[in-house]
This record gives structure tokens, sequence and C-alpha cells, in this order.
């Protein structure tokens, strides 16, 4: 695969990072909300060959993610609303949040529909139960990958997952001392370009930035695993 994206870049750079950051909101979303969460489609390797066509074809990439998304197999949607409304009710992501996507109004509506009539499935991200108890929510670890020097594809994919953990699961996300939409789009240059070192992978501007708040990021082996 051809990279023409440098950090900081061109209008044309700035459109790829914006679609990367576009296909990640959407994936991380249809990976939690889509009534398909159980594993088919392998969502991984739905992400892993929808990059290339991000960065290679930016200006032609929305129409292609809504093609995908519509051969998608048929959500399965609750009759009446299922997201609780009321002043006491605590909500780390809404849909103001999928207007953020910057998508076109079609793709938009179909999203919030599915957020807003979302029918629980089985998940094989996300459950309730461990050991025959019941809890309000246990991420599922998730497959890694053994490769020595993981490529764009993969480290682009570590990240995607990280960010939307964040996004959908953090509880404290809306307290972070960042925006994290613009988190995202910073980094995305950063683990195209990574500084790799012979016995780990360290992401050096990411580890950088979160040891502010407590929260360090090592290797990559580890991020792709978590």
């Amino acid at each position: 695969m051809c990279l023409f994206l440098t950090i900081g870049g061109s209008a044309q750079n700035r459109n790829q990072v914006d679609q990367l950051a576009k296909l990640a909101k959407v994936w991380g979303f249809l990976k939690y909300y889509h009534s398909a969460a159980s594993g088919s489609p392998d969502w991984d390797k739905a992400l892993l060959e929808l990059i290339p066509e991000a960065i290679n074809r930016p200006s032609h990439f929305e129409t292609h993610l809504f093609r995908w998304y519509q051969g998608l197999p048929v959500e399965t949607y609750s009759p009446i609303p299922t997201q609780s409304r009321g002043d006491s009710v605590y909500h780390i992501f809404t849909v103001k949040n999928i207007r953020t996507f910057g998508l076109k109004s079609e793709f938009t509506r179909q999203l919030t529909r599915l957020f807003t009539h979302h029918l629980p499935a089985p998940s094989v991200y996300v459950t309730d139960t461990y050991k025959g108890y019941s809890l309000d929510f246990l991420l599922n670890m998730e497959e890694g990958f053994e490769e020595s020097y993981p490529s764009t594809e993969l480290r682009l994919l570590a990240l995607f997952r990280f960010w939307n953990i964040i996004n959908y699961q953090y509880p404290h996300k809306n307290q972070l001392p960042l925006d994290w939409d613009r988190v995202l789009k910073k980094y995305i240059p950063y683990f195209i370009f990574m500084r790799l070192n012979r016995r780990k992978f360290i992401v050096w501007p990411f580890n950088t930035y979160w040891r502010k708040w407590r929260i360090t990021i090592r290797f990559i082996k580890r991020l792709i695993s978590c």
C-alpha cells in the first residue's frame, strides 16, 4: 500500500486523516451497536480492508463506507426507543456524538435509528455476566496479532480499538481534560509513521501525551490485544 500522508501536511493529507477518523468512529459504533456484533462479519478484517481505501481514495471514501455498511447483515431493531431519557440518566454516548461523525444526512439518519432503537444482542466484545455474576458490563479480550513489525493497518487497528473503548465504554470520558475527537485525529499520523524499536514498539508521542493523565501505553502488541 502506498501512503501519501504526511504529518500536518496539505489539504489532501488532512482529508485522509478526516476519512480515517470517520472510519474509526463508524467502525467502533457498529462494532458495539450493530446486531451483527456477535462476530459475523469479522469486524477487524473489515477494518483492515477499509483503511487503504480511506488513505488512497479519501474523496470517495464516505460513499464506499456507506455501501459497505449497506452490505452488512440486516439490523434487528426494537419497535420502541431503547435509550433511557431523563436528567438522572448519565450517558457516555448520545445522538449528538453521532452527528460529530461528519457523515451525510442519510448515513447519519440510519446510524441514529440504530442507536435509538438498539436491541441488545449477544456480543463477542461486551458481556454483562462473568462466572455466574451479573455486572454492568465487561469487555472481552480481543485477538492479538503475532507480527514482529505490525503493518500500518494493524497499527491503526490498535489505535481505533483503544480509542473506541474509551469513547463507548469509559464512564468518565466526559471528564477527561481533553477533546477525545481531537485526540483521534492528532494521533492517526503518529500511528502511521510511528518509531519502531527492535525489541518493543513504542508509540512515543501518544505515550508522552498520556503520561500527563497517568495513562501509559508502551507496547503496540499490548494495545492490539486490549
